[in-house]
Protein backbone atom coordinates (compact mmCIF):
# COMPACT_ATOMS: atom_id res chain seq x y z
CA UNK A 1 0.00 0.00 0.00
CA UNK A 2 3.16 2.98 0.77
CA UNK A 3 4.30 2.34 -2.66
CA UNK A 4 0.52 2.61 -4.59
CA UNK A 5 0.68 6.13 -2.30
CA UNK A 6 4.30 7.41 -2.98
CA UNK A 7 3.59 6.51 -6.44
CA UNK A 8 0.28 8.21 -6.97
CA UNK A 9 1.86 11.10 -4.51
CA UNK A 10 5.38 11.60 -7.00
CA UNK A 11 2.68 11.45 -10.31
CA UNK A 12 0.84 14.41 -8.91
CA UNK A 13 3.34 16.23 -8.04
CA UNK A 14 4.77 15.81 -11.84
CA UNK A 15 1.44 16.90 -12.84
CA UNK A 16 1.40 19.67 -10.96
CA UNK A 17 5.05 21.20 -12.04
CA UNK A 18 4.17 20.47 -15.29
CA UNK A 19 0.89 22.28 -15.56
CA UNK A 20 2.01 24.74 -13.77
CA UNK A 21 4.95 25.12 -16.10
CA UNK A 22 1.91 25.05 -19.35
CA UNK A 23 -1.51 26.12 -17.58
CA UNK A 24 -0.76 28.72 -14.49
CA UNK A 25 -0.16 28.80 -10.80
CA UNK A 26 -3.59 26.78 -10.08
CA UNK A 27 -2.32 23.40 -10.57
CA UNK A 28 0.28 23.94 -7.30
CA UNK A 29 -2.88 22.74 -5.20
CA UNK A 30 -1.80 19.18 -6.79
CA UNK A 31 0.79 19.67 -3.91
CA UNK A 32 -1.53 19.31 -1.09
CA UNK A 33 -2.96 15.91 -2.25
CA UNK A 34 0.45 14.78 -3.43
CA UNK A 35 2.26 15.50 0.11
CA UNK A 36 -0.46 14.10 2.38
CA UNK A 37 -0.03 10.94 -0.13
CA UNK A 38 3.31 11.01 0.65
CA UNK A 39 2.50 11.32 4.66
CA UNK A 40 0.13 8.17 4.16
CA UNK A 41 2.50 6.46 2.58
CA UNK A 42 5.62 6.95 4.85
CA UNK A 43 2.93 5.83 7.80
CA UNK A 44 1.79 2.47 5.99
CA UNK A 45 5.44 1.80 5.19
CA UNK A 46 6.40 2.18 8.85
CA UNK A 47 3.26 0.33 9.76
CA UNK A 48 2.06 3.01 11.92
CA UNK A 49 -1.37 2.28 13.37
CA UNK A 50 -1.69 6.06 14.70
CA UNK A 51 -1.02 8.13 12.01
CA UNK A 52 -4.21 9.34 12.21
CA UNK A 53 -6.04 8.25 15.58
CA UNK A 54 -5.52 8.16 18.86
CA UNK A 55 -5.39 5.34 21.10
CA UNK A 56 -9.17 6.20 22.20
CA UNK A 57 -9.82 6.40 18.39
CA UNK A 58 -10.30 10.21 17.54
CA UNK A 59 -8.76 11.88 14.92
CA UNK A 60 -7.47 15.68 16.02
CA UNK A 61 -8.52 18.63 14.07
CA UNK A 62 -5.19 19.33 12.54
CA UNK A 63 -5.46 16.18 11.12
CA UNK A 64 -8.66 16.11 9.94
CA UNK A 65 -7.71 19.39 8.05
CA UNK A 66 -4.55 18.08 7.01
CA UNK A 67 -5.81 14.55 5.54
CA UNK A 68 -9.90 16.33 4.75
CA UNK A 69 -9.28 14.71 0.78
CA UNK A 70 -8.07 11.56 2.20
CA UNK A 71 -10.44 11.40 4.79
CA UNK A 72 -13.35 12.41 2.20
CA UNK A 73 -12.66 10.19 -0.55
CA UNK A 74 -12.78 7.12 2.01
CA UNK A 75 -16.03 8.12 3.64
CA UNK A 76 -17.70 8.07 0.15
CA UNK A 77 -16.25 4.40 -0.27
CA UNK A 78 -17.94 3.56 3.14
CA UNK A 79 -20.90 4.81 2.88
CA UNK A 80 -21.81 3.71 -1.23
CA UNK A 81 -19.66 1.05 -1.63
CA UNK A 82 -19.25 -1.10 0.97
CA UNK A 83 -20.39 -4.61 0.65
CA UNK A 84 -20.64 -6.47 4.66
CA UNK A 85 -23.12 -3.70 5.79
CA UNK A 86 -24.62 -6.41 8.41
CA UNK A 87 -22.34 -7.99 10.86
CA UNK A 88 -21.89 -11.72 10.05
CA UNK A 89 -21.33 -14.13 12.89
CA UNK A 90 -18.37 -16.24 12.35
CA UNK A 91 -18.34 -17.57 16.02
CA UNK A 92 -20.63 -17.91 18.51
CA UNK A 93 -19.97 -13.73 19.73
CA UNK A 94 -17.74 -13.29 17.34
CA UNK A 95 -19.11 -10.93 14.40
CA UNK A 96 -17.11 -9.68 11.52
CA UNK A 97 -18.01 -6.28 9.53
CA UNK A 98 -16.65 -3.26 7.90
CA UNK A 99 -17.62 -0.29 10.21
CA UNK A 100 -20.67 -0.53 12.01
CA UNK A 101 -22.65 2.22 12.29
CA UNK A 102 -24.50 3.45 15.48
CA UNK A 103 -27.63 1.63 14.48
CA UNK A 104 -26.30 -1.65 13.57
CA UNK A 105 -24.46 -1.24 17.06
CA UNK A 106 -27.99 -0.68 18.99
CA UNK A 107 -29.01 -4.53 18.18
CA UNK A 108 -25.53 -5.98 19.80
CA UNK A 109 -25.44 -6.68 23.87
CA UNK A 110 -22.27 -4.33 24.53
CA UNK A 111 -21.16 -5.52 27.65
CA UNK A 112 -18.07 -4.93 29.33
CA UNK A 113 -16.22 -8.01 28.22
CA UNK A 114 -16.68 -6.70 24.97
CA UNK A 115 -13.66 -5.97 22.12
CA UNK A 116 -13.32 -4.27 18.77
CA UNK A 117 -10.52 -4.78 16.28
CA UNK A 118 -10.60 -2.05 14.31
CA UNK A 119 -8.80 -2.48 11.01
CA UNK A 120 -9.41 0.77 9.55
CA UNK A 121 -6.96 3.44 10.82
CA UNK A 122 -8.64 6.26 8.16
CA UNK A 123 -12.36 6.58 10.44
CA UNK A 124 -12.78 8.00 13.86
CA UNK A 125 -14.49 5.66 15.82
CA UNK A 126 -17.83 6.05 16.65
CA UNK A 127 -19.03 7.99 19.14
CA UNK A 128 -21.08 4.82 20.55
CA UNK A 129 -17.98 3.52 21.40
CA UNK A 130 -15.48 5.87 22.32
CA UNK A 131 -18.69 6.91 25.11
CA UNK A 132 -18.18 3.66 26.51
CA UNK A 133 -15.14 3.27 28.36
CA UNK A 134 -15.78 -0.14 28.98
CA UNK A 135 -14.91 -1.63 25.34
CA UNK A 136 -11.09 -2.43 24.73
CA UNK A 137 -10.46 -1.27 21.29
CA UNK A 138 -7.81 -3.23 19.31
CA UNK A 139 -6.04 -0.90 16.41
CA UNK A 140 -4.45 -2.91 14.01
CA UNK A 141 -3.30 -1.51 10.61
CA UNK A 142 -3.86 -3.52 7.27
Amino acid sequence: MANVYFLSAWTMILAALLLNEFSGKFWLLLLWPALMGLCIGFQYQKNNIYFLKDRKGNISWIKKIFYAPYLFIYWIFWKFFRKNKTPVEILPGIYISSRPDAEILKNFGITDISSVYDLSAEMEEIRVLKNNSFITLFHFLI
